[in-house]
């Protein structure tokens, strides 16, 4: 051990330099600040990830705007000062205060799915047309730190004391008949084999809670099927408007984009509500910059992305909608 010290002592005096160097390249490289780096983003062409079989060719094309998410490494941070609509923020700010942005992401995967749920829906009933919901999937995406529970994101909610659960008011009813301290017996699907549980009644201000949160999603069978191609890297919820969008073209054969090219954003529930999104700035300036004729964006986004839109002095067309019955009637 004496011998193996010393020749590790001797090649530190002998490389320091190098070693120091190395050192600072791993740092800047790869150590990440308590931050994120906010950019323009891009867009994701829709006409070959959603598919029905219809043969229907979409004239023009339907994409979903994203912001470009830099990890804060330091050369990144640096960049931000100088690089105009490079913003620095606080990875605090954009996750709960006991959740990590690895564990956000990995939410946001899960709300991807409901997006895709929500968009087929809405497309369908917007159009008129028949769908069958074969079974219902409650997916858990956030657990608070003060759960007693083993419960992990991405598990199945089945069970409540033997009570299938069908969404999270249903939920949260059963958690109202106990008491603060008492534990309630529940079934999980994790990785296909179930799995019984537990999870304690925890006072929350005042609330029985038991910390944990679930977003409801549904397999689908439908004529025509429809087929949507998801990458590994790709998550959120604000796509859901402009997958509904292309599902209702082809559905409808009704040639909404006419040729054009358009981009948006906006959460959508199954009922065709759209809802506020966040990164509109981002999302918009990157429409801007690839050569976009529509922006559509929700009603509550409209008054800042109009701010960006005169800030850059841009001839893009923006529109603002509440519902996607009100994105149909502005794009015919």
């Amino acid at each position: 051990m004496k011998k193996v010290g010393q020749k590790v002592k001797m090649f530190i005096q002998k490389y320091y330099r190098f070693t120091i160097s190395i050192i600072v390249v791993y740092m800047l490289l790869f150590v990440d600040l308590p931050y994120v780096v906010y950019a323009p983003g891009g867009e994701i062409n829709l006409n070959n990830r959603v598919k029905l079989d219809t043969n229907y060719d979409v004239n023009g094309s339907y994409n979903m705007a994203y912001v470009s998410m830099l990890n804060g490494t330091i050369p990144f941070v640096l960049l931000s000062f100088v690089i105009p609509n490079w913003d620095l923020v606080k990875s605090a700010d954009i996750v709960y205060e006991d959740e990590s942005v690895e564990e956000m992401l990995e939410t946001d995967k899960i709300y991807y799915e409901e997006s895709v749920n929500n968009a087929t829906i809405a497309a369908f009933r917007e159009a008129n047309q028949k769908l069958e919901i074969k079974n219902i999937n409650n997916k858990i995406v956030y657990i608070a730190s003060y759960a007693e529970t083993n419960l992990k994101v991405g598990d199945i909610l089945l069970q409540a004391d033997d009570i299938d659960i069908i969404d999270l008011e249903q939920y949260k009813t059963i958690v109202s008949n106990y008491k603060i301290g008492d534990t309630i017996n529940l079934v999980v699907l994790r990785d296909n084999k179930e799995k019984k549980l537990k999870i304690t009644v925890k006072d929350d201000d005042g609330e029985k809670k038991t910390g944990l949160a679930f977003v409801t999603l549904y397999d689908i069978e439908s004529n025509p099927e429809v087929k949507v191609t998801v990458k590994e890297s790709e998550s959120g919820p604000s796509g859901g408007l402009m997958m509904a969008l292309s599902i209702y073209d082809q559905l409808t054969l009704k040639d909404l984009a006419n040729g054009r090219k358009i981009v948006g954003t906006g959460i959508i529930d199954a009922s065709g509500n759209v809802g506020e999104i966040g990164g509109i700035k981002y999302k918009l300036l990157g429409a801007i910059k690839n050569g976009a004729d529509i922006f559509i964006c929700p009603e509550a986004n409209y008054k800042e992305a109009k701010k960006v839109l005169e800030k850059e002095k841009s001839t893009i067309k923006l529109i603002s909608v509440s519902t996607l019955n009100e994105a149909i009637t502005k794009l015919s």
